[in-house]
């Protein structure tokens, strides 16, 4: 029953053990709650509560982000909607090693645009990047925010209002350190505003600078797609459509082509 839950995140740590957080009961509202799965191969899973690791701000639809493949490397905890249904702009700080909650005192970094329903992803210095989701009233959130625990999080780029997917998307890191954006819906309350765009957004190697540009054009518009990288370093696209289109592939040719 502790997994009884909808729009939680669940983290693999480096010691293989996942860290499930927050969500909420499917007719009940927002939970703090923290637990914890241990793998048993060939058994049955251990999952315990954490109790020393109940949020500060109860959370849906939020992120959990490892910070690394360091031993014991932390968890990023953004976004997300509080158990009255309004975003939550303070992120916290999950700690493997104590099992605990990083002390709200110390760390309460605020996003720049409060969202839910947005993707967090690993830029190749470490911070994470927030992208897509949509704000309190419901909107798309174009503006792309960047954390760091020296900056804390600060806007670096826009996403196109017009023509990208907000919710529904997918985000893959590319062996080249890129970030592939695919698809997903352009307005958050439409089913049929399904995009047949991509973007890569990357992190210039010397000044750390975040820019998004628009790559290819899909054969189809998909939302709540996959996109798996492969062994040899392209994405296979599946699902998200509306009738039995085929797959796709992007191949992430030489640096500087999209």
């Amino acid at each position: 029953m502790l997994m009884a839950r909808v729009g939680l995140t669940a983290t693999t740590l480096t010691d293989g053990t996942i860290v499930v957080i927050g969500g909420k009961p499917p007719t009940g509202v927002s939970t703090g709650l923290v637990a914890q799965i241990t793998p048993a191969p060939g058994g049955t899973p251990e999952v315990m509560p954490l109790p020393r690791a109940v949020l500060a701000h109860s959370r849906t639809d939020h992120t959990a982000t490892r910070l690394g493949n360091d031993n014991g490397a932390k968890v990023l905890i953004a976004g997300g909607l509080d158990d009255t249904g309004v975003p939550v702009g303070i992120a916290e700080l999950f700690r493997p090693l104590t099992g605990d909650l990083a002390d709200p005192a110390s760390f309460a970094p605020v996003m720049v645009v409060p969202r839910s329903k947005h993707h967090a992803v690993l830029a190749p210095d470490g911070s994470v990047l927030i992208i897509g989701g949509i704000d309190a009233m419901g909107k798309p959130v174009p503006t792309i925010e960047q954390f760091s625990f020296d900056t804390g999080f600060v806007a670096v780029a826009e996403l196109d209002l017009k023509t990208a997917g907000f919710v529904d998307f997918t985000t893959t890191n590319l062996p080249d350190g890129r970030i592939l954006v695919i698809g997903g819906l352009n307005d958050p309350t439409n089913p049929a505003s399904a995009v047949a765009t991509a973007a890569i957004i990357e992190q210039h190697p010397v000044s750390g600078t975040i820019t998004a540009s628009t790559a290819d054009t899909l054969a189809s518009p998909r939302a709540g797609h996959q996109a798996t990288l492969l062994c040899d370093g392209t994405v296979l696209v599946t699902g998200g459509t509306g009738d039995a289109a085929p797959a796709e592939r992007y191949n992430p040719i030489q640096t500087g082509r999209r």
